[in-house]
């Protein structure tokens, strides 16, 4: 690790390696362990969410935050950055029925498709 040179009084001078080498091995040295700590952290946070993101999958979000829940997803639905699926304004039921073809037709249908195959 130490390099031996004579300076110019014959002395001998012991310097490290990196002090030898322009400090670039010093810096790839640094640099590598910054990078290694970098990679280190970024993987152990992806770990940290996915194993997050498996519980909640696994067994759902744990019931004292469902009322938390439900009123950030009412005032996301009211300021409409999501869409409203389960719809419960006044006089919506009427538009959607006539929208929706009756069981019957839909049986029809289904007949005629059976007949036409034969």
């Amino acid at each position: 690790r130490h390099a031996r040179r004579v300076n110019r009084r014959g002395a001998v001078d012991e310097r490290s390696r990196s002090e030898t080498s322009d400090g670039m091995e010093e810096y790839q040295r640094v640099t590598g362990i910054i990078v290694a700590s970098l990679m280190i952290c970024i993987g152990c946070s992806c770990l940290a969410i996915c194993t997050c993101c498996g519980y909640f999958c696994l067994n759902g979000v744990p019931k004292r935050y469902h009322a938390t829940l439900e009123a950030f997803v009412e005032e996301l639905q009211r300021k409409e950055y999501l869409p409203r699926l389960n719809d419960e304004t006044p006089g919506s039921d009427e538009t959607e029925k006539s929208e929706l073809p009756e069981l019957e037709d839909l049986e029809q249908v289904k007949d005629a498709r059976i007949l036409h195959a034969v």
